[in-house]
């Protein structure tokens, strides 16, 4: 949901227009096990457009073990739906379903972003439409997942009514929202069992690329190790001319026309110090990853990431 004025090109538009949906930045340890909390230079960090992380290189499913514990052994109130207190005798519990939890999430990070044609911000209309997609499976996710993913989506819940009633935007800026996505896009990558991708952005690469995935859904987290303090983005698209099957093929297509040129399918994306994620329901396919960002963050510069090395291939089976 995060847009940053000192990115630049009509696909990054797209990008935010279309594919990243309640995404956010998030935290990783030194050894690259992504968090669910983030801490609070992040917001900092946004508005510096800045990052420096370090990330593993998965990219193989991983199953989860915490489907079973987290449906069995967490009593806290805060997973409590209905708002009301538990006796001492009789503690209230939730009925919970960590795959509803997580299959609720995939659909939210489907949501296109609302936008506009114009600079100016996205009409109420527009809005409201966004927030009455996103309330149902927000309110799914809540119902059916433990009280670790409750403590991020609960600071949505808010936002989301708002946009879905009346057509106010979500501040994606916001460092309590900001919080909010990280965690609950952190707590999928981990909790969920899905194929996972653990990316390290550089300046100008991508460390820890997939070469190939299985078709489904794949949790693709993103840590910006920029050490020139460039926001960065792991865009997700595939051609629609099914010829264009190598990097020089698709950089070779010229700028204005490349967005007409490819579907897009979602980006984690990522200021610096900061992790992003995302999570993509892939069918078989040939894809690739790009980040459309002007070097040094300039406004309306062609001279994006990608055409320095940001950009690789990769194939669904």
């Amino acid at each position: 949901m995060r847009k940053n004025a000192r990115t630049a090109g009509p696909l990054l538009a797209a990008a935010l227009a279309i594919g990243v949906a309640l995404t956010g930045c998030g935290s990783t340890s030194q050894s690259g096990q992504t968090t669910s909390t983030v801490a609070t230079t992040t917001a900092a960090a946004a508005s510096a457009a800045t990052t420096s992380a370090t990330s593993s290189a998965s990219t193989t499913p991983t199953p989860s073990e915490s489907d079973s514990s987290a449906a069995t052994s967490d009593p806290s109130p805060s997973a409590a739906t209905d708002g009301s207190e538990s006796s001492s005798s009789a503690p209230a519990t939730v009925a919970q379903d960590i795959d509803a939890a997580c299959a609720a999430l995939v659909k939210i990070d489907a949501v296109p972003q609302p936008s506009s044609d114009s600079d100016a911000p996205p009409p109420a209309a527009v809005n409201k439409q966004f927030g009455q997609a996103v309330e149902p499976l927000l309110e799914e996710a809540l119902a059916k997942g433990d009280a670790e993913l409750a403590e991020s989506l609960t600071v949505l819940q808010g936002p989301v009514e708002a946009a879905a009633s009346d057509g106010t935007p979500i501040d994606t800026e916001d460092e309590k929202i900001g919080m909010a996505l990280a965690g609950y896009e952190a707590w999928a990558h981990k909790s969920c069992g899905f194929q996972t991708v653990d990316l390290m952005a550089v300046d100008y690469k991508y460390q820890g690329a997939p070469k190939t995935l299985k078709a489904g859904v794949s949790s693709i987290a993103m840590m910006n190790h920029s050490e020139k303090g460039e926001f960065h983005l792991a865009l997700v698209v595939q051609p629609k001319d099914p010829k264009i099957t190598t990097v020089k093929q698709l950089l070779a297509i010229p700028l204005p026309e490349l967005q007409s040129s490819v579907d897009i399918f979602g980006a984690a994306q990522a200021p610096p110090g900061a992790t992003g994620g995302v999570l993509l329901d892939l069918a078989p396919g040939r894809y690739f990853i790009v980040c459309p960002v002007a070097v040094g963050n300039k406004p309306d510069s062609a001279d994006l990431h990608m055409f320095h090395g940001m950009a690789v291939t990769f194939e669904v089976s």
